[in-house]
């Protein structure tokens, strides 16, 4: 599938806001405090982290083919909503593992930090993303000078 710069710029956008959204959230699970030093460490691993994560791993088209599988319009609100919550469930389990990692440290009692931060990281990531995509859009059409008007571009044109 070929990226475009729309792809591209939507992509560094989620990840910047679903990475902000969990560098504050997860320290406050499993700490119960978010430093500035904690949070902007927590960014820049996770920001990196996701960015990599979607460029590799096609976890973008693969939420949007399982959302497509219950029948649902492409780019309707309930592909959106399905497709945002496969693609958290994805996101999420990868991120909670690596945040855990970062924030409680490996050790007899990282599964223990995992299931408990995972729900909090799920929800966290379900709806940053939507918030994400709600933005994304409109400053992705922006960017590019994309009509607002316009529809989203066809998936991988």
């Amino acid at each position: 599938m070929k990226i475009t710069k729309f792809d591209v710029i939507m992509n560094l956008w989620m990840s910047l806001v679903i990475s902000a959204v969990l560098s504050y959230a997860l320290p406050y699970v499993l700490i119960h405090t978010v430093t500035w030093e904690i949070f902007l460490k927590g960014l820049v691993i996770s920001f990196v982290a996701s960015t990599v994560l979607v460029f590799v791993v096609p976890v973008v088209p693969a939420s949007h083919k399982i959302a497509a599988l219950f029948g649902v319009r492409e780019h309707s609100m309930p592909e959106r909503l399905l497709s945002t919550f496969f693609l958290a469930c994805m996101m999420g389990v990868f991120m909670c593992l690596l945040m855990v990692a970062v924030n409680a440290g490996i050790g007899p009692w990282f599964w223990g930090a995992f299931l408990h931060a995972f729900p909090y990281v799920l929800g966290s990531v379900y709806v940053s993303a939507l918030f994400g995509i709600a933005t994304g859009i409109p400053l992705t059409k922006a960017i590019l000078g994309i009509p607002k008007d316009a529809g989203r571009p066809p998936r991988g044109a």
